[in-house]
């Protein structure tokens, strides 16, 4: 609905026509306050943050660290991964047999060679895998093929040995145990959900400065209709007082001081234009366009919603203790800690490993009947034993590495002491700060009204010549000021409520921004696709982060 303001068309009744000039702008002026007189284009805030949160280039990279991070847990899970090991060894050597030798050669009548010939090589191939345990696991078969000076005879091609094995070695002490050997995995996985809850506290750092200014935009823009507007009643009254002075109504230093007037609220306005386009600007930087002060800019289509709600300390303490991306980073930092500090203590003990094997072996003249020989495990060979190390000058490396777990252990709980006594005390300053504020809109709105009745009063008291135009400027002056003031607090009001959610943590829930890990996992896992992230995957990946946004966006209902 648009409201219009008309004037009586008697131009008998002149005194009453300059006059109700002002008043009647007024009238217009409190009744169309919230008219969009600016140029731009009005963008909602849901709208405003969704475009940073896909455009933004810092949060771009912080999303890549986070999958950078998971990516390195999944590398650790690939310790377990089983090997395949080949190899090949060739022996040429030549060497004198000593007398005893040439007698065991040469029989019973002795005259064996003087010199040893021989020419060997050996095939290998083996699994080798890691257990759970620590046990290092090798299942291997070997094929040699064994040419000299003495065999030859019976063995023109040389003699061939297969041979097939499976070798364990379990740590019992050092190195042993579940823990231990997955210490690298599970640090991985506790370092990946730190750099997940690092990506949160960054993105809600992003997200709430966006919306910070945003809410600089709504004020500079809001400042300008003001100043505008201030201007315009300045302008009015120059103009009335020139008419009262042609009718005698009215002395020269009436039109002097309006001319004042208006200077000066034109001063106020051109201010206000600049502060508008640095708010353009900045919010321009968080989406990052590129904006200049001759372009069409950005309007906050929204206006700040001021609310009465109670708010119970003690629940939004546990909610800040359970959401805060910092307190939740630090608990989980002090998980690492103590997984850090159990696998020190281990490293303090000395290695004992039992050691166990079976394999069997075959002779031949070829490789086929080496492992057909090898495959009726008539030569069978087992292996049991304990191999102990430690350290004769008592460790002093494992020692001192495990003093040092224990005070960083020690420090991530002071720290985390700490935080929780931060967030308890900076929360109780945000929701008092919020408190106060919505309690003072009410009280600049009265203090708006006053100003506004007073200047109606001085402009009823301009025309019986009771007031100067001087006191008439100053009552405006009032109304302005006021106005100003109560749109700052507004805007105050705004700013601590973002604090409260940014220490909350639930800054991103309330705006729908918020994504588990593993939601943010699935959304990312088309960059690693492929194992090349091409500008095509990662506009994709933008493309889908947005339109998961759009699912989340509660629905506009629209009232009949």
């Amino acid at each position: 609905m648009t409201l219009k303001c008309l004037r009586p068309h008697n131009n008998n009744i002149v005194t009453f026509a300059v006059t109700f000039d002002l008043l009647l702008f007024l009238s217009c002026f409190s009744a169309n306050a919230s008219t969009n007189e600016l140029a731009g284009v009005p963008v909602k805030l849901d709208t405003y943050l969704q475009q940073v949160w896909s455009r933004n280039e810092s949060l771009q990279i912080r999303m890549l660290e986070s999958i950078i991070s998971d990516e390195r847990y999944k590398a650790e899970k690939g310790i377990f991964e089983p090997e395949y090991v080949a190899g090949l060894d060739a022996v040429d050597r030549r060497r004198a047999n000593t007398e005893e030798q040439q007698r065991n050669l040469g029989g019973i009548f002795g005259g064996g060679p003087s010199v040893y010939n021989e020419r060997n090589r050996t095939y290998s191939s083996a699994f080798e895998t890691l257990a759970p345990t620590g046990a290092k696991i090798r299942l291997g078969y070997s094929l040699q093929s064994l040419e000299n000076n003495v065999n030859v005879a019976n063995n023109p091609n040389g003699e061939w040995v297969t041979t097939v094995g499976l070798a364990v070695t379990q740590p019992l002490l050092k190195n042993g145990g579940v823990t231990v050997t997955t210490a690298g995995i599970r640090a991985a996985a506790i370092s990946s959900k730190i750099s997940f809850q690092d990506y949160r506290k960054n993105i809600m750092e992003v997200i709430s400065q966006a919306e910070a200014a945003y809410w600089d935009l709504y004020q500079a823009q809001e400042q300008a209709k003001i100043a505008k507007q201030s201007l315009r009643v300045a302008q009015t009254l120059l103009t009335d007082n020139k008419k009262r002075v042609e009718l005698g109504k009215a002395a020269e230093i009436d039109v002097l001081q309006a001319e004042a007037g208006v200077a000066g609220r034109t001063a106020i306005l051109n201010e206000a234009n600049q502060r508008l386009v640095a708010a353009r600007s900045r919010t321009a930087t968080f989406t990052s366009d590129s904006w200049s002060a001759t372009a069409t800019g950005m309007l906050a289509a929204d206006e700040p919603s001021i609310e009465n709600q109670e708010y119970d300390l003690n629940k939004l303490t546990m909610v800040a203790y359970e959401l805060n991306p910092s307190y939740a980073s630090l608990m989980q930092q002090a998980e690492l800690e103590g997984l850090r500090l159990k696998v020190a203590k281990n490293q303090r003990l000395p290695s004992l490993d039992l050691k166990g094997g079976y394999g069997f072996s075959g002779l031949g003249n070829n490789p086929g009947n080496s492992w057909d020989a090898a495959k009726e495990q008539n030569f069978p060979s087992w292996s049991l034993g304990l191999e102990f190390r430690v350290s004769l000058a008592g460790g002093s490396k494992s020692k001192h590495e495990m003093k040092a777990a224990e005070l960083r252990r020690e420090a991530t709980v002071r720290a985390l002491n700490g935080l929780g006594l931060t967030l308890a005390n900076t929360l109780r300053s945000a929701v008092f700060s919020v408190q106060s504020y919505r309690e003072n809109v009410d009280r600049h709105s009265k203090v708006v009204k006053v100003n506004e009745d007073v200047l109606a009063t001085q402009l009823a008291r301009l025309d019986a010549g009771k007031v100067s135009s001087r006191e008439v400027l100053q009552a405006e002056e009032d109304v302005f000021r006021a106005r100003i003031a109560a749109l700052d607090n507004v805007i105050r009001y705004q700013r601590s409520l973002l604090e409260m959610d940014l220490v909350l943590g639930n800054l991103l829930k309330e705006r729908n921004l918020d994504f588990t890990q593993k939601e943010l996992q699935d959304s990312t896992a088309v960059l690693v696709s492929g194992g090349q992230i091409t500008p095509e995957k990662y506009n994709s990946f933008l493309e889908t982060m947005r339109m998961e946004y759009e699912k989340r966006r509660p629905s506009v209902i629209t009232n009949p």
